[in-house]
């Protein structure tokens, strides 16, 4: 198996201050933060494999190719979404 690039996104925080301290025993607010979270994550999943699929330079001999010859990094996309 040869060495890929590797695709990371850090997603927005998700604000608890506003939840109070009555958070932990609300099982409904832990439910929709729990959504929200999972929601967040399960999009940026997507997001980073579908610009997977379209990166030329994913897989290592093409990319170590285009550095070698262009003498830089080889590019990549925005992560902002």
């Amino acid at each position: 198996r040869t060495l890929n690039r590797l695709y990371f996104k850090f997603g927005r925080p998700i604000e608890l201050a506003e939840a109070g301290p009555g958070l932990v025993s609300d099982k409904e607010a832990c439910e929709e933060i729990y959504q929200q979270a999972k929601q967040e994550v399960e999009g940026g999943i997507a997001y980073l494999k579908k610009k997977r699929e379209q990166d030329p330079y994913k897989d290592i001999i093409p990319r170590v190719l285009y550095e070698r010859n262009a003498k830089k990094k080889a590019p990549t996309f925005n992560t902002n979404y």
